[in-house]
């Protein structure tokens, strides 16, 4: 048995497994042009991919989540965006869409994004690998970075 134990662990590092996850680029999609009668689709490939934010908000009582995207990658979604308007964003990190909306107008660079997020998806996970791309990762035992700050008593 201890055999078995020590071929699968060396297996799984071998293929570059481990419990620990890694950071996950966010990649964002526009929609397909619309054909009449079907759903909304995503074009197969993705407009832009980062793997950097500048800042992850996340909002759990309203399933919502802010994220500030860095120096190019912010000034090539405002081209993004302005070149899209009334298409749709799709949104999506590791295989999950984490959330989508319709582009009413561009986001300049300097903006954040606030995105609901999907209900399919576990939002607590969903913001943690955010986090992971903003570089703040820190988790201390007093205060998960998802738990609201402690009120100062004013």
């Amino acid at each position: 048995m201890r055999r078995l134990s020590i071929a699968v662990g060396l297996a799984l590092l071998l293929c570059g497994c481990s419990h620990k996850e890694k950071n996950v680029p966010l990649a964002f999609y526009l929609s397909a042009p619309a054909v009449t009668g079907e759903p909304t689709r995503a074009e197969d490939k993705p407009a832009l991919v980062v793997s950097k934010l500048d800042f992850v908000a996340p909002d759990i009582a309203g399933r919502k989540v802010a994220i500030k995207l860095k120096g190019n990658d912010a000034k090539e979604f405002e081209t993004l965006t302005a070149k899209n308007i009334g298409r749709t964003l799709i949104l999506v990190q590791g295989g999950n869409v984490v959330a989508n909306a319709t582009l009413s107008e561009a986001i300049p660079p300097d903006a954040g994004i606030r995105v609901s997020v999907n209900t399919n998806i576990d939002f607590e996970r969903a913001c943690l690998n955010l986090i992971k791309l903003s570089g703040s990762n820190r988790v201390t035992p007093d205060r998960h970075p998802l738990q609201p700050a402690p009120s100062s008593g004013y």
